[in-house]
């Protein structure tokens, strides 16, 4: 929250206006092209195809138990690695130079 509170600080948007945040979040879930799918189930579904448990093996059919336990366990480093993970995207942020 802390973030988005920063992010609205930074955007241009006027009173009565839509913020750059909620213009991103509406598109990632308007349903676009032929399948009824919106940005945000392809990008999830992509996430999770490429971090099952044997990724490619089982492509495009439901995720069983080890699929889901290997999705999990890839987002919870994304989320906990000082080094590689959010809090590294966290830092970058943090110490970029705005005009």
């Amino acid at each position: 929250l802390e973030l988005l509170r920063e992010i609205r600080k930074l955007d241009s948007a006027g009173p009565g206006e839509q913020t750059v945040l909620t213009k991103l979040m509406r598109a990632l879930a308007t349903v676009h092209g032929k399948n009824g799918e919106t940005p945000l189930e392809v990008i999830l579904d992509t996430l999770a195809e490429v971090n099952r448990a044997a990724p490619g093996a089982d492509s495009g059919k439901a995720l069983n138990a080890a699929d889901i336990r290997a999705v999990l366990d890839e987002t919870q480093s994304f989320l906990s690695n000082e080094r590689h993970g959010i809090e590294r995207l966290y830092d970058i942020i943090q110490e970029r130079k705005l005009k």
